[in-house]
């Protein structure tokens, strides 16, 4: 073998083989690294795959409530639509009511003005 000068204390060949050591040393760590990389890439994939599949969620969801809500106000364009209706077939009701009433009172003053001429009539002829 050959020394490059004992004062270094190194052989060319204890040179060669740090720096085998070194590279290998490096190779294990890139190996590692490339690993971790590799871990990395399938987490930001499930990560990725779990957003779109929030998000396909999130878009349903809004579907549904737009549905319901627009179900919601034309339940309620019916509830107030039916509740007019009611309303105005109630007036009429009173109206119709309030009608027969005043026609009820005006045959009854009718009959009574009937009544009373007949027992004037049956006083006249004294038949009473």
């Amino acid at each position: 073998m050959v020394h490059l000068g004992n004062c270094m204390g190194l052989t060319y060949t204890d040179k060669i083989l740090k720096a085998n050591a070194r590279s290998r040393n490096n190779k294990e760590r890139i190996s590692g690294f490339i690993e971790e990389v590799k871990k990395l890439s399938r987490l930001i994939k499930d990560a990725l795959a779990s957003l779109v599949y929030v998000k396909d969620v999130l878009e349903a969801n809004e579907q549904r409530i737009t549905k319901l809500t627009e179900e919601k106000a034309a339940v309620a364009v019916l509830q107030v639509k039916r509740d007019t209706e009611a309303s105005q077939w109630i007036a009429e009701l009173r109206v119709a009511q309030e009608t027969s009433e005043r026609t009820i009172t005006r045959q009854r003053s009718k009959i009574e003005e009937l009544v009373a001429s007949l027992q004037t009539m049956q006083w006249e002829l004294g038949v009473a």
